[in-house]
């Protein structure tokens, strides 16, 4: 029973001492005897022991795993050394390939000896072989130490770990590689780790296989951020990386910098090479050249459309130029220049047109041509060249015109304008398509207007054709305040003379009516400067006197006894002036004598002389919207070199601007000027499109700005020919005292050359004077309270009560007094009493005399 339990028990050691794949040559001797004790040694007969020398020729062979494949390799170890147990320090110990991690002992004799399973320690570094002699017991001890890992091997595969867990540890990763490609690094990762951790102790054959799955999974990171030039690429639907939404990089080629992709510190850089497909010139100067950019990094291929812009647009003065391609040949319609009138060739173009490169192109004129066509006008055009070569090769030419129309119309109509500023046209019944069909001077007598209405102001209205010039000349008085505007039309002939016509036109005035009732209130007479007034008739209420401009003019109403004369309302302009006497009988009959005077109008007022520059084109350079266009661009005004587009037809220019417009180049425009009423102008514009053939015609009312026309205002103001106290023109009512506040006389002042007018209106004790400036804009409105003063001196002997009110009115705007008293028996003349341009305050000689 005994034996048989050694027997199995010698079979369970050698199965556990021998798991691994070793099997040893011989089993155990059954009958070997047992250790003594616990010290490995055994209690034999000495001389039963073998010698340790006997397993000279035993070898230890080693390989790599326990897959038996493997080629066994032996080990330099010389059992023989073996050391005894109990032996003080380390046993012998040999250094064996790092690899090895299986070990067979072979060569010796299995009945003598038995040689134990090397054992690894814990750290798999030391494998200890253990010899017992199985007569006497005895046990030796030898000790196999695993060499270390290659030392580059190990810092390689060190430096593939640390490389990623840095990509991985990288906050760019998820961005800069594919999700499955990142996946499967840090698996390998992972995997690495435990070899990582116990490199020192590793075998290389780990290590290189941990450093395999490493280097595949870094070098197989897919790139998902390829960028180029700051610019992020899509992998498109043919699996070619480039710029997204067909976008294309604009730059030099030659400047182009590699393709890069990944994460800081790792970046992967592509070289790449440009290849031009086409190259064009889409305006003058300006060459785009396109291409691709390419390149490739193992499956990764890059193709970056580029588009490369050298050179500036060649224009002349902002105008583009249009490539020909039948001509080869970049053409231009340059500026529209006018025909001199007199020379009929370009006026002002300049000999070479310079174009934004600097190069100078000759221009060459063809001969005018007159085009007659009933709907166009007739227009003379003359078409130029610039023709050149430019330093890059393009040919270019440039169309010019010059024109002008040839418009001798001529249309007058005569202007009314009463004090309040409201016009009115007279029709003339001149309106001529060809002023220069006859030469015959141009004489107009105008229907009689009503007597009212030779008070009011009349001037000269015209439309004139470009070829026409009106100059009026001074407006002079006929019989009972006639007017007779007269001037010279100024026609420019086709073949560049001129030809000059004389008009006169006469504007006459009904007579007035006699009025015979309320006869209590007929007047004695009326005397001017002393004498009867021309056809005195006391039922006749109206009356009109003339005088020279500078003439001083007394009016004196002469009452009947019993009468009382009041100066009533009055209308007032530059060289007329209506005023208004009330006549009060003993009876209490009322009637209203009118005295108009009108002065002879040499020196014309600031709106009548006023004559706007000619208008300008300020366009002439954009090209027109298709060869028909017969609208202008826009139309405004030029103030101070700079123009300004107006929307409205109607509008006002500012002072010291003038009427503009801009044409479309390749449009002949035709203007057209006419004097409307006071400072208000009308232009049309006659329109030839670039196709030479389409015409329209457009009109547009402007009204000029200046300073003078357009202020309305008082310089003063005179309340029985005394100056009101602390005027200001900006003060619009007064309280004054007066001799007597129901019969005073207030006098306005005011600049009349601006061509301002005044109406003055009488209720009572108050007084308002209406002014309108010459251009109808602006209004001011001045009110007077007459108020109570110290009571006259009275005279009883014969006479009524004497009243003296002075009464102040300036006539055309140059001075006239005007005073109304109660006439007695004893009143003289006062025909010695006068006033005259400038003394607004003349003096009193009698005391009932009315001065004006």
């Amino acid at each position: 029973m005994e034996s048989n339990l050694k027997k199995a028990l010698a079979a369970g050691l050698a199965a556990a001492t021998l798991s691994g794949g070793i099997t040893m040559p011989a089993m155990a001797d059954e009958n070997a005897n047992p250790p003594a004790n616990g010290n490995g040694t055994a209690e034999q007969n000495p001389a039963a022991t073998p010698d340790i020398g006997e397993l000279k020729d035993a070898k230890v062979y080693w390989r790599a795993g326990d897959n038996a494949s493997n080629t066994e390799q032996p080990v330099a170890v010389d059992l023989t050394r073996a050391t005894p147990a109990g032996t003080p320090g380390d046993p012998y110990t040999v250094e064996v390939d790092n690899n090895a991690t299986e070990f067979r002992v072979d060569g010796y004799d299995a009945s003598k000896w038995m040689i134990h399973k090397p054992q690894a320690d814990p750290t798999g570094v030391y494998w200890t072989i253990t010899i017992t002699a199985k007569q006497g017991g005895a046990t030796w001890t030898v000790r196999l130490k695993r060499a270390a890992p290659d030392k580059t091997t190990a810092d390689k595969f060190r430096r593939s770990y640390e490389t990623a867990k840095a990509i991985l540890g990288s906050d760019e990763s998820e961005d800069a590689y594919t999700p499955a490609t990142l996946g499967r690094l840090s698996s390998a990762a992972d995997a690495a780790k435990p070899v990582y951790d116990t490199l020192a102790t590793a075998t290389e054959n780990d290590i290189h296989a941990k450093q395999g799955l490493l280097d595949d999974a870094i070098n197989g990171l897919e790139i998902a951020n390829w960028t180029f030039d700051g610019q992020r690429l899509e992998r498109n639907e043919d699996g070619v990386w480039t710029l997204p939404d067909g976008k294309t990089w604009d730059g030099d080629p030659k400047d182009a910098k590699p393709v890069t992709g990944g994460i800081t510190g790792r970046r992967t850089t592509v070289a790449v090479k440009a290849t031009e497909t086409s190259a064009t010139e889409p305006t003058l100067g300006v060459h785009v050249a396109k291409g691709d950019i390419t390149g490739t990094d193992g499956a990764n291929t890059f193709d970056i459309p580029y588009r490369h812009v050298t050179g500036a647009e060649i224009t002349l003065d902002k105008t583009q130029f249009k490539y020909d391609k039948a001509s080869d040949t970049w053409t231009a319609i340059g500026p529209n220049y006018q025909l001199d009138p007199k020379t009929n060739q370009p006026k002002d173009a300049p000999k070479n047109l310079v174009l934004s490169d600097g190069t100078s192109l000759p221009v060459e004129w063809g001969r005018p041509l007159l085009a007659k066509n009933d709907a166009q006008g007739r227009m003379w055009t003359a078409t130029g060249h610039a023709t050149g070569t430019l330093k890059g090769g393009e040919k270019v030419d440039v169309t010019v015109n010059a024109s002008r129309d040839w418009s001798p119309t001529l249309a007058l109509t005569v202007e009314r304008r009463a004090a309040t500023g409201d016009p009115q046209t007279i029709p003339t019944g001149i309106d001529l398509k060809d002023a220069s069909a006859s030469t015959d001077p141009i004489t107009i007598t105008l229907p009689d207007l009503p007597y009212e209405a030779i008070g009011d102001q009349y001037a000269l209205a015209y439309a004139a054709g470009s070829d026409v010039t009106v100059t009026p000349g001074r407006t002079t008085l006929g019989d009972n305040g006639q007017r007779i505007l007269t001037g010279t039309i100024t026609i420019a002939m086709e073949d560049g003379k001129t030809l000059d016509r004389a008009y006169t036109i006469t504007q006459s005035f009904a007579k007035p009516a006699r009025k015979t009732d309320n006869p209590g209130a007929a007047l004695e007479s009326i005397r001017v400067n002393g004498n009867t007034i021309e056809g005195w008739d006391p039922d006749i209420l109206q009356y009109t006197i003339t005088a020279g401009e500078n003439d001083k003019v007394t009016v004196s109403p002469q009452a009947r006894e019993g009468q009382t004369v009041k100066a009533s309302d009055a209308t007032l302009t530059a060289y007329t002036t209506v005023q208004h006497w009330t006549v009060t009988g003993a009876n209490g009959d009322t009637r209203t004598y009118t005295v108009t005077l009108v002065r002879d109008h040499k020196t014309p007022t600031m709106d009548e002389a006023f004559t706007p520059k000619d208008a300008v084109d300020a366009g002439g350079k954009e090209e027109a919207p298709k060869p028909s266009t017969t609208d202008v661009k826009s139309h405004g005004y030029m103030l101070g070199g700079e123009y300004t587009a107006v929307a409205d037809d109607s509008y006002r220019i500012p002072a010291g601007g003038v009427f503009a417009y801009e044409s479309y180049a390749g449009q002949t425009v035709r203007v057209q000027t006419a004097r409307d009423h006071g400072m208000t102008w009308k232009y049309t514009l006659g329109v030839l499109a670039p196709d030479n053939a389409s015409y329209a015609g457009h009109s547009y009312e402007v009204t000029y700005i200046t300073p003078d026309t357009t202020r309305a205002g008082l310089t003063g103001i005179n309340v029985d020919g005394v100056p009101v106290a602390g005027f200001k023109p900006d003060t619009l009512e007064y309280d004054v005292p007066a001799a007597n506040p129901e019969r005073y006389v207030v006098t306005p002042l005011w600049d009349k050359q601006t061509g301002m007018s005044v109406t003055k209106h009488v209720d009572g004790a108050t007084t308002t004077l209406t002014v309108v400036s010459a251009d109808g804009l602006n209004t001011v409105t001045y009110t007077v309270h007459a108020k109570d003063a110290a009571s006259l001196a009275q005279t009883g002997v014969g006479v009524a009560a004497i009243i003296l009110a002075a009464i102040t009115a300036l006539f055309a705007g140059l001075g006239a007094v005007l005073a109304a008293r109660r006439h007695g028996d004893d009143d003289t003349d006062g025909g010695k009493a006068q006033a005259g341009p400038g003394d607004p305050a003349a003096g009193h000689d009698g005391d009932d005399d009315a001065d004006m």
